[in-house]
């Protein structure tokens, strides 16, 4: 029986590979690294080759192989590797299939900057201040690694195998940078970890749904918005007092509180962070006519994850 040949780098890749074993039909899955061949589980009816190959040994794999037909279910930005593929079928007679996933718009896109490439996205950063949320992998890491005053900013969050874990070492990257997690992530998972690291930019690719690009957009504008709303109200009240200063920061909590409450956070780790976050805010307040611990106990009170 003729086998499908796979060249996989996606959750997608990982899907159709299931199916496959599933439907008792052969099949033979590329993955480039250790990381991707624990991802991909073995199967009944697939083998799995683990290791990157040159177009020139694409063909050779393909030619010594009994395929019907090559499926290249890389990642939408591996256009190299994807040309490879496109040519080594060609030159090797056979089918080419490329599975696609639906790339994704931010919608409402006030809070989001786009550019065209890494190297103007690293210049736009250079013109700000404060932390940064790094969630384009590590191959483009080196980068954003150059100027050492942006790397010494970045939170870089990559894939738990020990080809990441190298590059990010090799470019600079200290162990405390590194957020070494399987994603795709939820919404409630970004924003536990923008709150964690104080982080005032995140930089994505629009890589689709199974990529989780709308998890990420939502919840860094949910996140950035609730933050400098509450710390926005909150330092106005400190520096400018009136009669009724400490009900309306008692109110700006409760608001605060309750933008999270909807979001439905149950994890107690995830929970300290959002408290970390309001605790930070109060820290820097000027003065003291607002009374602090009544805040925290306000946000003790209401919050119900």
């Amino acid at each position: 029986m003729k086998r499908i040949l796979i060249f996989s780098g996606t959750t997608e890749g990982r899907q159709l590979a299931d199916i496959l074993d599933a439907s008792g039909i052969c099949a033979d899955v590329c993955v480039a690294t250790e990381y991707g061949h624990e991802v991909m589980t073995e199967g009944q009816y697939r083998n799995i080759y683990t290791g990157r190959l040159t177009e020139e040994e694409m063909k050779e794999f393909m030619q010594k192989g009994d395929y019907a037909a090559i499926v290249d279910a890389t990642h939408p930005y591996a256009v190299v590797v994807s040309s490879n593929i496109r040519q080594a079928s060609a030159q090797a007679g056979l089918p080419y299939y490329r599975l696609r996933r639906t790339l994704q718009s931010a919608g409402d896109d006030s809070d989001v900057i786009y550019v065209k490439s890494q190297q103007e996205c690293v210049r736009a950063l250079e013109q700000t201040s404060g932390n940064i949320l790094l969630t384009t992998g590590s191959k483009e890491l080196h980068c954003y690694c150059e100027n050492e005053a942006l790397r010494e900013r970045l939170f870089v969050r990559v894939l738990p195998g020990t080809e990441s874990i190298e590059i990010c070492h090799k470019n600079g990257i200290l162990g405390r940078q590194i957020i070494a997690m399987q994603g795709p992530f939820s919404e409630e998972m970004n924003l536990a970890l923008l709150h964690q690291y104080q982080i005032r930019y995140m930089v994505t690719k629009e890589s689709g749904a199974s990529g989780g690009f709308s998890e990420k957009i939502s919840a860094a504008k949910k996140a950035a918005n609730q933050y400098r709303k509450t710390r926005s109200q909150l330092m106005k009240l400190a520096a400018e007092p009136g009669e009724d200063a400490q009900a309306q920061a008692l109110d700006a909590v409760a608001a605060y509180t309750q933008t999270f409450n909807k979001m439905g956070f149950i994890e107690t780790e995830e929970r300290d962070e959002i408290y970390m976050a309001l605790r930070d805010i109060l820290d820097a307040l000027p003065g003291d006519m607002l009374q602090k611990d009544a805040l925290i106990a306000k946000f003790d009170e209401l919050h119900d994850f």
